[in-house]
C-alpha cells in the first residue's frame, strides 16, 4: 500500500484537491483529508461546494472517505487561506 500525503493551500473559491485514479466498489481506494489549519473551517463537496452545502471540516479535524475511479473531491475555505 504506498501512502501519499500533499499539502493544498486554499482560498475562499471551491478547488479540485484530489481525484481517484483507481478503486472500485470492491476495492475502494482511500483517501483522509486533514484540515492543518488552527482556526478556519474547510468544506468539502463536489464541484459546487462553497460554505453554506460543502461537508464543514472543523480546524485540526480529519475525515476519511472510500473512493471509486472518477471520483473528485473539492474544498473550499471559510475564509483566508488555510
Amino acid at each position: 500500500m504506498a501512502i501519499k500525503a500533499e499539502i493544498e493551500a486554499l482560498s475562499t473559491s471551491a478547488e479540485l484537491i484530489f481525484t481517484s485514479t483507481s478503486g472500485t466498489a470492491d476495492f475502494p481506494q482511500s483517501l483522509v483529508i486533514y484540515n492543518a489549519d488552527a482556526s478556519i473551517v474547510v468544506h468539502i463537496g463536489g464541484e459546487d461546494v462553497d460554505t453554506t452545502d460543502g461537508f464543514p471540516l472543523a480546524a485540526g479535524a480529519s475525515l476519511s472517505l472510500d473512493l471509486i475511479v472518477g471520483d473528485a473531491i473539492w474544498a473550499v475555505a471559510a475564509s483566508g487561506t488555510p
